[in-house]
């Protein structure tokens, strides 16, 4: 069993809101008394996403650290670089779509907490896959979306109100400012950004 901790610790970006991602890999044996929010991959499970060039695989791979191993191995260090991320073009084509749902919903109600994250996690998600295809390098920044040479032109405010609806939406937590409409204008700025990068990765598909 291997036990590493990735995400924004490692990658320095610490805020009220950072999470502490804890990955344990073990063998396909059942582990007992393991944390819920301890994140639990089986071996043959991680190989074949480091074979086929998971994004998740990439990430393990450049921002993670072993803070357990039973037999002393630093097992993804000792791996070679994942494989060329094969599907990234249907992924982003699906966070396209979320995006797309995310900004028609919001429309309709631009409080909607659920919606509002759903459109932080598709902006972030096609940044750190724009990334990888077009810069030759995943960006995982919570702030990815900001990093890419097609920067998100949205404020760094209302991102981040997106990023803690988001939040809200996957830890259960609540306040009240989560209720404060998106501005109609985050919406068009997000449309026309994910336009371009759509347009910019059809030369790479």
């Amino acid at each position: 069993m291997w036990v590493y901790v990735y995400g924004s610790f490692v990658r320095g970006e610490i805020d009220n809101n950072s999470d502490f991602d804890v990955l344990c890999l073990h063998s396909d044996n059942p582990i007992l008394n393991i944390p819920s929010n301890v994140h639990t991959i089986s071996l043959k499970t991680f190989n074949k996403m480091h074979e086929e060039g998971d994004l998740f695989a990439h990430h393990l791979y450049r921002e993670s650290v072993m803070i357990y191993s039973a037999d002393g191995s630093d097992l993804i260090r000792e791996m070679k670089e994942p494989a060329f991320y094969e599907n990234w073009k249907k992924d982003f084509e699906s966070f396209t779509l979320i995006a797309r749902y995310a900004m028609k919903e919001l429309r309709e109600s631009n409080s909607s907490v659920f919606s509002k994250g759903l459109l932080y996690m598709s902006l972030r998600d096609l940044a750190m896959i724009y990334s990888y295809v077009v810069m030759g390098e995943a960006n995982f920044s919570k702030y990815s979306p900001f990093q890419i040479d097609n920067p998100l032109e949205m404020s760094i405010d209302h991102y981040d109100h997106l990023r803690a609806s988001r939040l809200s939406s996957t830890r259960g937590t609540w306040a009240d400012e989560l209720l404060k409409p998106l501005p109609d204008s985050c919406i068009g700025l997000s449309k026309r950004w994910i336009e371009v990068l759509n347009e910019k990765v059809r030369h790479h598909a």
